[in-house]
């Protein structure tokens, strides 16, 4: 954060002392700079931080070192961040607990951005500082089902509506009795996920309150299932589009399985 945001400390920078900024062999004056980086500084006041591709590995540049993690934390704390919104896509965050780490010091966090990270490894910590976390986006992060249903609890996210696993391997979850039950849940989005019937995803219609479902980019053939009292009893949208539906008939389970849908969308497909 220092790195982009500077020290914090709401200091300004001495403009006359930069090089001076030229323009087509015109000296520029600049104006108001001094205002804007202490408005910047002012981390308090930061409600989106964005530190996308920077290479951040955890709390701290060494975060396998316990001491190193604690005293990165006694420094987050004081800071009184009041930040909604993170993002730490394509970054080299591996474990869970170091996503933990860093939201630890973010009480206030609705959106959080993962994108491009490896999270195979989800061991650690059990603390939770994701309280008031609305929106998660675990979009490429090599994770599989059992992955994804051993992080996204009611527990951890108690107030989460709106959850990306797009693009990952997912798989089938090797418990046959899994279950996705966050009730606040309200839009998954599963693209390209490799999703080859419903079968595959047969556990999310115990998702009490699931309205939106996007499974657009996997290689669907079929709506069809051999489960016969398979339900989305809340689904309003789902998004089909760039899916493999043959034709108009492969479409005839809809009232059965999504008797709430209001709004279909089937782009890219060759029906």
């Amino acid at each position: 954060m220092r790195t982009k945001y500077g020290s914090g400390e709401g200091k300004s920078i001495d403009v006359q002392a930069l090089d001076p900024l030229v323009i087509g062999g015109k000296k520029v004056d600049e104006v108001g700079f001094d205002i804007i980086t202490q408005l910047q500084r002012a981390w308090s006041d930061l409600k989106i931080i964005s530190l996308n591709s920077l290479g951040v590995s955890g709390v701290t540049s060494t975060p396998w070192l316990p001491e190193s993690r604690q005293v990165a934390l006694g420094q987050l704390a004081p800071l009184g961040l009041k930040c909604k919104e993170l993002d730490l896509s394509r970054n080299l965050i591996e474990n869970w607990y170091d996503i933990v780490d860093i939201c630890s010091g973010l009480p206030e966090l609705q959106t959080l951005k993962l994108k491009f990270n490896d999270l195979r490894s989800n061991t650690g910590k059990t603390e939770n500082p994701f309280g008031e976390l609305r929106e998660l986006s675990l979009a490429n992060t090599a994770l599989e089902w059992d992955d994804a249903l051993f992080l996204c609890t009611q527990e951890r996210f108690p107030k989460l509506e709106t959850l990306s696993l797009a693009f990952n391997p997912l798989g089938t979850p090797s418990n046959p009795c899994s279950a996705l039950i966050i009730a606040t849940l309200t839009r998954l989005d599963l693209t390209s996920c490799n999703i080859k019937s419903l079968q595959d995803i047969i556990f999310l219609s115990k998702t009490p309150n699931l309205t939106t479902l996007i499974l657009r980019s996997n290689p669907l053939t079929t709506l069809s299932t051999t489960a016969t009292d398979l339900t989305f009893a809340q689904l309003r949208s789902l998004d089909l589009t760039s899916t493999h539906l043959p034709n108009l008939p492969s479409l005839n389970a809809i009232p059965t399985i999504f008797p709430t849908l209001e709004t279909l969308q089937t782009l890219q497909t060759p029906l």
